[in-house]
């Protein structure tokens, strides 16, 4: 497996969420691999119905994160150089906006 250090780009996180859109978010990751990004995709529970997760792990060289990580358990994510949300619900927007980041790693909780 490369290292985070052999991209150029960093580590890119693509947060699914769920929306019919969801299902070709395999194009996106293609797009951003060429780009020279490492990919980590992490499903919300609804997106996780759009999308084939053994397929986006396969491309990925890692497995799709849907569930929550329990305290005691290790952070296997590498530190994100960028978050892409797609597609982004209206009702992902509104917590973003509304600065309900409870979900979100590494966001403060307000």
């Amino acid at each position: 497996m490369m290292s985070v250090r052999d991209r150029s780009a960093g580590v890119l996180y693509v947060i699914v969420c769920g929306a019919p859109a969801a299902s070709s978010v395999d194009e996106f990751i293609r797009l951003a691999q060429d780009a020279g990004w490492l990919i980590r995709v992490i499903a919300t529970p609804m997106g996780e119905r759009f999308i084939d997760a053994a397929r986006l792990a396969a491309l990925t060289g890692d497995r799709v994160r849907t569930g929550f990580r329990m305290p005691d358990e290790p952070d296997e994510l590498p530190a994100a150089n960028a978050v892409v949300v797609a597609p982004a619900t209206f009702n992902t927007v509104n917590k973003l906006g509304g600065r309900d980041h409870r979900h979100v790693r590494g966001w403060p909780a307000v």
